[in-house]
């Protein structure tokens, strides 16, 4: 009589950080303090414990209550305070995990009072986008039901008149996007785990005018879409 062993293995997967900031750009007038905001998602927990610092144009700088301070948020985030902003910089939030560390840029324009005409505030395409002076892009957040960030120019036009350029959301990714991506990959996973082969294609899902979201899929054996093609309903 023959005996059967059986094992277990348990498989924990890493991730690194999720990490968002507000504003993600911003302009000011010399002068002006601006508050940072750098946030992580309750779940990156799970994989250690969260450490935070930033950088000022690439550079580690030390915390300043006069100038520039940093502090942590209890239990996901940090903060800067910066006080009478004297030119443009970028500041960088970087956190990690026992995965990687991963950052958020923030890009940040100061201009003289009085010697330029901003782009005034607007709420257009579903998006709160501030004041700007013309030049780089302005970074904000996607609109409702989205991830990721989109991005709008400050044209300056004739006679020193600035104005709105259209937006662009190629970064976008709606969630209904997300989710199906997500089923995907865990059908992936399972078939992966119990053939030990994986064959990917793509589908083209297009969700705005001006952009396409590539979403990775396994075909075989499951009859899913093949290159050029999406399923009913996408």
């Amino acid at each position: 009589m023959g005996i059967e062993q059986c094992r277990s293995t348990k498989v924990q997967i890493l991730a690194a950080p999720q990490l968002r900031v507000d504003p993600p750009s911003v302009t000011l007038f010399r002068g002006d303090s601006l508050l940072i905001r750098c946030l992580s998602q309750d779940s990156d927990r799970r994989f250690g414990m969260l450490g935070y610092s930033w950088t000022k144009n690439g550079a580690l700088f030390q915390s300043d209550p006069n100038g520039e301070l940093w502090e942590d948020l209890f239990p996901d985030g940090s903060i800067l305070r910066v006080n009478n902003l004297q030119k443009s910089v970028v500041y960088t939030c970087i956190v990690s995990n026992s995965v990687a560390p991963v950052s958020r840029s923030v890009h940040v324009t100061v201009v003289e009072p009085g010697t330029v005409t901003l782009c005034p505030q607007s709420n257009d395409f579903g998006v709160s986008w501030p004041a700007s002076a013309s030049g780089p892009a302005v970074l904000a957040d996607c609109p409702k039901r989205g991830s990721g960030l989109a991005s709008r120019i400050c044209e300056q036009r004739d006679f020193g008149r600035p104005e709105w350029l259209v937006p662009d959301f190629s970064d976008c990714i709606p969630e209904e996007v997300t989710e199906i991506e997500n089923e995907i990959n865990h059908l992936c996973t399972s078939y992966y785990g119990r053939t030990q082969k994986r064959y990917p294609t793509t589908c083209i899902v297009p969700f705005s005018q001006t952009k396409h979201q590539t979403v990775s899929v396994c075909t075989n054996p499951y009859p899913y879409p093949t290159k050029g093609s999406c399923p009913q309903g996408i």
